[in-house]
């Protein structure tokens, strides 16, 4: 998934001022998504190096459990379960896609 392309300061086309998430967040997103079907979006996940494996974790934990994220991320850390369903790596790149999107709308 070496392919996968990012942003420079000088062809973003949306705002960060206010957006919760890095570059490097919306290129692993991108890259789990791929431009592809929802259903390959968990083969891309797999195809992750084990760092943007687990970023990409710790952002699910981060918006699926909010303020309580941490412990949640740290618990499957000590547990080794470092995997997500296919409906929690949906979520992820939806609503990471989703604020950069609507930021790029105000």
């Amino acid at each position: 998934m070496s392919n996968t392309y990012c942003f420079s300061w000088d062809e973003a086309d949306f705002a960060w001022d206010s957006n919760p998430y890095c570059w490097n967040d919306v290129c692993i997103a991108l890259e789990v998504e791929g431009g592809g079907a929802a259903s390959e979006w968990p083969t891309n996940f797999d195809r992750l190096d084990e760092k943007k494996k687990d970023r990409f974790i710790e952002l699910s934990c981060m918006i699926k459990y909010e303020d309580g994220y941490k412990k949640v991320y740290e618990e499957k850390k000590l547990k080794g379960d470092m995997t997500l369903s296919a409906d929690e790596i949906k979520l992820t790149v939806e609503s990471i896609l989703l604020e950069v999107s609507t930021m790029n709308k105000t």
